[in-house]
């Protein structure tokens, strides 16, 4: 997903499928992993996020400091209307 020059792409250039936008949305309104598992009727929403972190190039936890679920939720409130009318 890098660019040839080795940077991520823009934000605004990042292809969410419908299922991770759906995510996203469930994130950006405060659910938890559970109410939104629920809420879909899923079981991956934590596979999902996890692919939408790495799409969004958000550092781990663990390496930041800092939560990537509410640096997700962020970004997600900057861009969003992108993928939702």
């Amino acid at each position: 997903m890098e660019k040839q020059d080795g940077r991520p792409p823009a934000l605004s250039e990042i292809k969410f499928s419908a299922r991770e936008i759906a995510i996203l949305e469930l994130l950006f309104r405060g659910f938890t992993n559970k109410a939104i598992n629920d809420k879909l009727q899923s079981t991956s929403v934590s596979t999902y996020l996890n692919r939408i972190y790495n799409k969004m190039y958000l550092p781990d936890w663990a390496d930041s400091g800092r939560s990537p679920r509410v640096m997700a939720a962020g970004i997600w409130s900057k861009i969003r209307t992108q993928y939702v009318s």
